[in-house]
């Protein structure tokens, strides 16, 4: 599934506008979601910024469950987070506080794969599975 689209207003991320996607057809998981047990997450991230961008899990972590991809580059994020739980992208790094969500990714499922693609022009694209941007197949990326 691919979702993608424009948003009407722009966020920034470090000082460079972004416009997301706000067409979804997956709305983020309501509230009263009841999390599940942590699984293995691999988030794709594909970044034509020119600078980088920020993913994060959507749920309360100490350490906070996040990965920056870096501008002009591709990245694999692998992670251990509860099942039903948000995947998003945020406005700005959330080590510099304050962090906006402008955009959900998905929500974490047991072994489903989600990818993030920014492109060079601030447009949003999020889907599962391996991407078809992705230099590999997809085996052996996470251990586990």
């Amino acid at each position: 599934m691919s979702r993608g689209g424009r948003l009407v207003a722009a966020a920034a991320i470090a000082g460079v506008g972004l416009l997301a996607a706000c067409d979804t057809s997956e709305p983020p998981p309501p509230p009263s979601t009841v999390l599940g047990p942590p699984v293995q997450v691999t988030l794709y991230g594909r970044n034509g910024l020119a600078t980088d961008i920020w993913a994060a899990v959507n749920v309360a972590a100490d350490p906070p469950i996040t990965v920056g991809f870096h501008r002009l580059d591709v990245g694999v994020a692998c992670w251990t987070a509860p099942t039903n739980a948000t995947v998003v992208l945020l406005d700005h790094d959330p080590a510099l506080g304050g962090a906006s969500i402008v955009e959900t990714v998905g929500t974490v499922t047991v072994g489903r794969p989600m990818w993030l693609d920014v492109a060079g022009d601030g447009s949003v694209r999020a889907g599962v599975g391996v991407p078809g941007w992705w230099p590999g197949n997809g085996v052996g990326d996470c251990p586990g």
